[in-house]
């Protein structure tokens, strides 16, 4: 699976992030470009056209898409159109009471995870995941 959240976009929760897939890898599952988000500022330094074949190249392996929508990001939106044009699965959260795109919200094609504490995100993944 890819992970996906916002890194430069206009907040991010690099926290929530390491949370969801350190529980993800605790389960089982490979997050086949969870070691990004060991830094405290992903990709701050790396070149654009680098950052860009390397996702792309991650997505296009991975089965499934989990993307953290809660704060607005370009970055996510498009892997978020990148994997549904390529047929993956795609599972969108979103803390509750956040306005998010209803681009996002209606397509029938995302899954959605609405939560209001880790504990609950981590629960409702699994299930969904699982379900």
């Amino acid at each position: 699976m890819y992970f996906a959240t916002s890194i430069r976009g206009s907040g991010s929760d690099l926290d929530l992030a390491r949370e969801v897939i350190h529980h993800l890898e605790e389960r089982g599952y490979e997050v086949i470009n969870g070691e990004i988000y060991s830094s405290d500022s992903p990709d701050e330094n790396a070149d654009d056209s680098f950052v860009f074949e390397r996702d792309i190249g991650m997505l296009d392996k991975a089965d499934v898409l989990i993307a953290d929508v809660t704060y607005p990001s370009l970055g996510v939106g498009y892997e978020i159109c990148e994997a549904l044009r390529r047929g993956k699965r795609v599972i969108a959260f979103y803390r509750r009471g956040t306005r998010v795109s209803k681009l996002i919200l209606g397509n029938p094609h995302v899954e959605l995870v609405e939560f209001s504490s880790s504990r609950e995100l981590l629960n409702a993944l699994l299930s969904v995941l699982e379900g």
